[in-house]
């Protein structure tokens, strides 16, 4: 799954340097919600883990409900991504 999360974010970076508002801010923001689910799944900077342990927000996170609700919007969002979007969001 982290190899997935980093080719979601490959992708997000590419859509975010089309210049367009909504293109840069989905971009973005998917970059961002990738990377914090890249650092969930691989457990690696223990300062942000245990921030997210012990937030109301990120403690959802760690759960099979919570990575499978987060994995849903991201792919749904890379739908609207291109090709490369379609291709990632199945």
């Amino acid at each position: 799954s982290a190899l997935l999360y980093l080719l979601n974010i490959a992708v997000s970076i590419h859509f975010a340097l089309i210049p367009h508002y909504l293109d840069v801010l989905v971009g973005s923001l998917i970059t961002v919600v990738c990377l914090i689910m890249l650092c969930v799944a691989i457990e690696a900077p223990t300062p942000l883990i245990s921030r997210l342990e012990n937030s109301s927000i990120g403690s959802s996170l760690f759960t099979f409900r919570g990575r499978y609700m987060v994995d849903l919007l991201v792919s749904l969002f890379l739908f609207a991504m291109g090709v490369w979007g379609i291709i990632m969001g199945f």
